[in-house]
């Protein structure tokens, strides 16, 4: 809720509004209406805190913000949708720029990319998925042991390397089993082991499925599953589009993304 009290807007001699007192309540939709030059856009951005009142106040529930669409139309003209929308989150939009320096410079290298990876990207996110072999590159890494091999080949070494790297980089592990021997059995640490287990889909429609987890489990994410569980819907949706898979051209097929959808 805004409430706005006693609010004047005044610029030298001339009175724009005096005494305002209203609310704006939950659930309704508002518009404020007038001739030219009547004071619509300066009373808004009264109440967006563009600009102080001469007099009064405009106050907000507790725990509430407030955000302003801009009337200006052409700020961003020279930066993509992509850049633009980034912009609002302030360390995604700063970790992109020093993306984008990186991938400029003429001797870009994989350890600069992962330097940000590692260092900016990692500790904000809930959750990363390395299969084993990258799990195996990140452990050695964090013990500053490359290029000697970190070996993965049990469910121990799994849980050890997911805890290792959950401290490390203060995030959820899922290290994904795919390259194991035997079945396919997904390891999520969290604080707590979680065994996602799976036999082995004998299938070379196995193009994107890496991207499609991750993606299935942020979405699970956004409709309010745990991680538990959203791991789970996300595991059982990846092994459907695989086993039900296109068999187009050459090579690693696609997934069949839209396999349970009823028609």
């Amino acid at each position: 809720m805004i409430t706005v009290s006693n609010l004047d807007v005044q610029f030298g001699k001339r009175i724009l509004f005096q005494d305002v007192n209203m609310k704006f309540t939950p659930g309704n939709c508002y518009g404020i209406i007038g001739a030219n030059g009547a004071g619509k856009s300066t009373f808004l951005r009264v109440i967006s805190k563009q600009l102080d009142p001469t007099r009064g106040s405009v106050t907000l529930g507790p725990g509430e913000r407030l955000s302003v669409l801009s009337q200006d139309h052409f700020a961003f003209d020279e930066y993509t949708v992509m850049d633009t929308v980034l912009m609002g989150h302030s360390v995604l939009w700063e970790i992109m720029s020093e993306k984008n320096a990186l991938y400029a410079k003429p001797d870009f290298s994989d350890e600069d990319g992962i330097r940000v990876l590692t260092e900016q990207l990692f500790p904000m996110a809930t959750l990363i998925t390395p299969n084993i072999p990258e799990s195996e590159y990140l452990c050695n890494r964090i013990f500053n042991a490359l290029p000697k091999p970190c070996a993965i080949t049990n469910a121990d070494d799994m849980i050890k390397a997911a805890q290792i790297m959950y401290r490390h980089y203060g995030c959820a592990i899922l290290l994904k089993g795919g390259h194991a021997t035997g079945n396919a059995d997904d390891l999520l640490y969290d604080g707590t082991v979680h065994w996602f287990h799976a036999s082995r889909i004998n299938c070379t429609n196995t193009h994107g499925t890496g991207c499609t987890l991750s993606s299935a489990i942020a979405s699970a994410l956004c409709l309010g599953k745990t991680l538990p569980d959203a791991v789970y819907s996300a595991k059982e949706y990846v092994r459907g589009a695989m086993s039900t898979g296109l068999d187009l051209g050459h090579g690693n097929g696609p997934l069949n993304h839209c396999w349970n959808i009823s028609k």
